[in-house]
């Protein structure tokens, strides 16, 4: 059952969105009735990503963490990835109940300067490759407009340089295979503060014009998926 068979109502547009960007081939997705979710007006794709494989960062709690037990459900093996062991095990424990298969779990903190790197050799040592990259680590950063540069630095690294650099990691193996999705969750565009999170979050992936470019050379594609956005 996809992953959005037993959510609310509201919710279920934006997981349509952010799955649909996985698709092998968007045109031939099919709709298919839920029989649990027909009181709720919920319909549910076969998305066709059964077999494929997926790193998701910050995948131990909230969108990170719903996002890896969506693609488990569709039949995606997972690489789950956060800074904090006890909960990705009861995340792989959770996924496991629902009778698909345990992910890959990598306990790594993504500020570390090397983490782009161990995350590459780690994923595709236990995975062989990696089809799907999902770019969810990252957080606000409210400041005060005296603020260190550090602050700013460590910002930055966090919603915009590891991002990149995690991505550049994984595209060469995405383009030798000719099919990738990388898929960045953001953050709202329009702030109501100082937060030096927004600036980076919305600008950690190409624009669509550069991505269709991309997608015809190298077969891969990436976007954006802002939470709450329908």
């Amino acid at each position: 059952m996809p992953p959005y068979s037993n959510c609310t109502p509201e919710l279920a547009p934006a997981f349509r969105k952010l799955f649909f960007a996985c698709t092998t081939t968007p045109s031939v997705v099919s709709f298919a009735p839920a029989p649990c979710d027909q009181s709720m007006g919920v319909r549910v794709m076969d998305l066709q990503l059964f077999g494929k494989t997926a790193l998701v960062t910050g995948a131990s709690m909230g969108i990170g963490r719903a996002i890896a037990k969506g693609l488990a459900a569709e039949g995606v093996q997972v690489a789950a990835v956060a800074r904090r062991t006890q909960l990705l095990e009861e995340l792989g424990s959770e996924i496991e109940r629902g009778q698909v298969p345990r992910p890959f779990l990598i306990t790594q903190d993504i500020m570390a300067a090397d983490a782009a790197t161990k995350l590459r050799d780690a994923a595709l040592a236990g995975l062989g490759r990696v089809d799907i990259l999902v770019n969810c680590a990252g957080g606000s950063r409210p400041l005060p407009l005296d603020a260190p540069e550090e602050k700013w630095e460590e910002a930055i690294t966090l919603n915009f340089t590891r991002q990149r650099q995690i991505t550049h990691a994984l595209l060469p193996q995405m383009i030798e295979r000719r099919w990738g999705r990388i898929i960045n969750i953001t953050g709202k565009s329009e702030p109501d503060r100082l937060n030096a999170a927004f600036p980076q979050r919305p600008r950690s992936t190409p624009g669509p014009k550069d991505c269709r470019a991309m997608s015809a050379n190298m077969g891969s594609r990436s976007t954006r998926s802002l939470p709450g956005a329908s």
